[in-house]
């Protein structure tokens, strides 16, 4: 009688199930995303819509800001968990209560922020965006003046200069 395991077929296939099987249990365990993580998606997804309405920051705590806006003739109250986002904010919290900014998500306007990496909704905390210099971005070439222009000093392409 022969041995199933001898054929290589059996033990080939056997290893090719093991391995897509591990692969999917990685895939899987990878995916999870943290809380925090997923707070993060949400905040950028909210900062993309560019949509805004005024608000009022009523409170502002060490982990928490309290804001309220009104859209469409709906008053909204919400709060935002800002305890990543920390190091964005001045020392004292009670500054940042007053008008804002209010970004939201036009589909679900409940869905809002006033504070993300890339934007903030605050008077008090400016948000500082890196400047590109011309010599790290392709394409710009520098002008005088530290100014930069995509294709400065460059010919036009099938032009007779």
């Amino acid at each position: 009688m022969d041995v199933i395991w001898a054929d290589p077929r059996f033990t080939g296939g056997l290893a090719a199930g093991a391995a897509l099987l591990a692969l999917a249990g990685w895939i899987v365990y990878r995916r999870r995303l943290t809380p925090q993580e997923k707070e993060r998606r949400r905040r950028m997804a909210l900062n993309r819509w560019r949509r805004t309405v005024e608000g009022l920051a009523l409170d502002a705590g060490a982990d928490l800001i309290h804001y309220q806006y009104e859209l469409h003739g709906v008053a909204y109250s919400a709060s935002q968990d800002i305890s990543t986002l920390r190091h964005l904010l001045p020392e004292d919290p009670a500054r940042l209560a007053g008008p804002v900014h209010v970004k939201y998500d036009p589909r679900n306007p409940a869905n809002s922020i006033v504070l993300c990496e890339e934007w903030s909704g605050l008077p008090a905390v400016p948000i500082r965006r890196e400047i590109k210099d011309a010599n790290q971005e392709p394409g710009l070439e520098k002008l005088g003046g530290g100014c930069a222009v995509a294709g400065a000093g460059r010919r036009a392409g099938g032009g007779g200069q």
